[in-house]
């Protein structure tokens, strides 16, 4: 879009077609003609009327004017400016990531937002542990292979599951004689996203 475009139509929208700046000056005009001139009713009116409405379009077309060449330039300058700021930022936070990491890290992100710190806990153990293994008997999770520290059998089950179905985990179903067992690991996809996200001597969070 050429600049002088973009130009007219931001005067067009910033002047006001009917404001009281314009209105005062046109109508102190127009009382003004009635005052000095003194001519038959359907003249005078006609005179009054022509003043106000020639005076009220002056004023508009000086105020555009005025907008058009000296406050739009910095209006359109400060909004492409901010543009570019945004778009400086989506590069950098793209930066070093092809399409597929940047995918698998917004669902790490969302997920790890919502389920906040003893989510990373479970997933560093994942990186060292490979997988975590619960066997469920009348709806009763219990570890069968080494769990995160400091979470229960319950705890622990919950946020598998949770983070399983957030899409960062997947899991493995196998039936058991008295219930069934359930093998979590990190998701295709999500291991090279999570050692480039989450540092062992980070607080937590993903590195955006």
């Amino acid at each position: 879009m050429l600049y002088w475009t973009r130009a007219r139509r931001w005067t067009r929208a910033a002047t006001k077609t009917y404001s009281l700046g314009k209105v005062i000056p046109a109508l102190l005009a127009a009382m003004t003609q009635g005052l000095l001139f003194h001519l038959r009713p359907s003249y005078e009116t006609l005179i009054i009327v022509g003043t106000f409405l020639g005076v009220y379009s002056l004023l508009w077309v000086l105020e555009f004017l005025y907008n058009l060449f000296f406050v739009a330039p910095a209006a359109i300058y400060e909004s492409d400016q901010a543009t570019i700021t945004k778009l400086r930022a989506e590069i950098a936070r793209f930066a070093g990531r092809s399409p597929a990491e940047q995918y698998y890290f917004d669902i790490l992100r969302r997920a790890i937002d919502k389920r906040g710190d003893d989510a990373v806990r479970a997933l560093r153990h994942l990186r060292s542990h490979k997988t975590i293994a619960f066997k469920v008997s009348q709806g009763r999770p219990v570890a069968t292979t080494m769990i995160p520290d400091r979470m229960s059998n319950e705890w622990a089950y919950g946020m598998l599951s949770a983070l399983a179905s957030d899409g960062v985990l997947k899991y493995n179903q196998n039936p058991l004689s008295d219930g069934h067992e359930e093998t979590y690991e990190i998701a295709q996809g999500m291991i090279s996203v999570i050692d480039g996200a989450i540092h062992p001597q980070s607080c937590g969070r993903p590195v955006p």
